[in-house]
């Protein structure tokens, strides 16, 4: 189970980072929505009781409003990278994917990657002013 340890901004609670591991990825149930004019964002996440993980493969579900104000690709996110630390500090990537302005998920193979924390960093979105961002999930086996 991946637990937050921290990320960049959020609109709100609502909205919150919380959104991003909770097994819902549309607007009705939640997703996370960056702050106003946001930059790079980043999630840093561990696992229960502080174990060290074997990862396979991250699962991305995009999410952004289908259209906003005319805009077909309303805050998608869009640029993103998935960083792996084996003790908990240093901080290696493991892959960066371009994203689709769509809801399909989309899923990122990582070798077989021990890692106490892993990293979401959202780099840019479709539109400047909001991000949005459905369900982060990794995959892989614990000791």
């Amino acid at each position: 189970m991946l637990e937050a340890e921290s990320s960049y901004s959020q609109i709100s609670t609502t909205w919150g980072a919380a959104k991003l591991t909770d097994g819902i990825a549309n607007q009705v149930g939640g997703c996370w929505c960056s702050g106003v004019n946001p930059g790079t964002q980043s999630f840093v996440y561990s696992f229960s009781g502080g174990q060290s993980a074997t990862l396979t493969a991250a699962v991305l579900k995009n999410y952004g409003q289908q259209e906003t104000f005319g805009q077909a690709a309303a805050y998608y996110s869009r640029n993103v990278e998935i960083w792996t630390s084996a003790n908990g500090t240093d901080y290696t990537k493991a892959t960066n994917a371009t994203l689709a302005a769509s809801t399909n998920s989309v899923t990122l193979p990582l070798g077989s990657v021990g890692a106490k924390k892993v990293k979401l960093k959202i780099l840019t979105g479709y539109q400047p002013d909001y991000w949005e961002f459905g369900e982060f999930e990794v995959y892989g086996t614990l000791p």
